[in-house]
């Protein structure tokens, strides 16, 4: 379970500044069992119960049809860099809560509105150092995401939101 803080202030609705501290709650896992000579035998020991602060990360957007919104008022088009400084690692490497460098991740969002319906897509690709944890491979990942967003009343907003992504192997 993770808790974000987040704060962000935008400059002439054009340019978005901001900044997320991502706080882990509870994580647990279990052992990591690999067969050695046919026989089970435990490699990594799970963590039961960690928690602690993950990577921050900062936030540049820039909004690429302010200058048109009389024109494209139902849309939005966005260029997004996210940056993150590996305090997770810092602090607990054991714990798998960050990553171990800093990570560079640009996507391009946009957004739709009808009635009383926002609809998000963003794709991106997310830049990190390639690593390896027993057999499993980790590194570049495309990275996508859809949110929705039904206005039930003027200061009432139900939310969706899925997001993801898919190594490069």
């Amino acid at each position: 379970s993770t808790i974000d803080l987040l704060g962000s202030f935008s400059i002439c609705e054009i340019f978005e500044i901001g900044i997320a501290m991502p706080i882990v709650v509870h994580q647990s896992g279990e052992d990591a069992i690999h067969k050695i000579n046919g026989v089970d035998t435990t490699i990594e020991t799970g963590r039961q119960n960690s928690a602690g602060i993950s990577d921050m990360r900062f936030h540049l957007k820039l909004d690429l049809l302010n200058a048109l919104k009389n024109r494209f008022d139902n849309f939005g088009l966005a260029r997004i860099t996210v940056m993150s400084a590996p305090l997770g690692n810092a602090i607990n490497p054991d714990d798998f809560i960050g990553e171990s460098t800093v990570t560079v991740q640009p996507k391009l969002a946009f957004e739709t509105k009808f009635w009383r319906i926002r609809l998000g897509v963003n794709l991106g690709y997310l830049w990190t150092k390639d690593k390896q944890f027993w057999q499993s491979e980790r590194g570049h990942r495309l990275t996508y995401g859809l949110g929705a967003e039904l206005a039930m009343h003027e200061s009432v907003k139900l939310l969706f939101e899925v997001y993801g992504n898919n190594a490069f192997s």
